[in-house]
């Protein structure tokens, strides 16, 4: 009889634990792009390797479910985006997500047209595997993975 309830629970345990699911999200700040390094968010990828190196309180969050990474962070130096990514054009799709991030205020649509509205320059920057938008004004950058199908 132990037995029996024994497996009830444990079976009762194993179903509610695969309704519900493992969500590992998680959200980490760095002060500085050495202090990131260090821990090691660059070298695997949810960091994007070419934000500049005077970056400053670098924020990054994953999601290994999705697999998403998105960030932020602050600089002067905007031209190794350049290096690295392009303009993006105004039908540029930008993921609900990454608008969440950002924080615009309720831009409607998902695009980059939306965002350069609001002060961002958006860049492609799909062969690196991140997009940003940034305001040059505040210096602050905004960087997402699209998410993995």
């Amino acid at each position: 009889m132990r037995l029996i309830a024994a497996r009830i629970i444990l079976l009762g345990f194993a179903l509610v634990s695969g309704v519900m699911g493992c969500h590992d999200a998680w959200t980490k700040h760095f002060e500085s792009l050495d202090s990131a390094r260090k821990d090691g968010l660059v070298d695997k990828g949810w960091i994007p390797r070419f934000i500049p190196e005077d970056s400053t309180n670098i924020v990054v969050s994953g999601d290994l479910d999705s697999g998403v990474s998105m960030g932020s962070f602050f600089s002067k130096n905007s031209d190794s985006l350049h290096k690295h990514c392009l303009t993006a054009s105004d039908s540029f799709p930008v993921p609900d997500y990454a608008l969440r991030w950002l924080d615009t205020g309720g831009t409607a649509n998902g695009d980059a047209a939306a965002l350069k509205i609001k002060g961002y320059d958006v860049l492609d920057c799909g062969v690196e595997g991140f997009d940003v938008a940034y305001s040059q004004s505040k210096r602050q950058f905004y960087y997402w993975t699209p998410r993995k199908k």
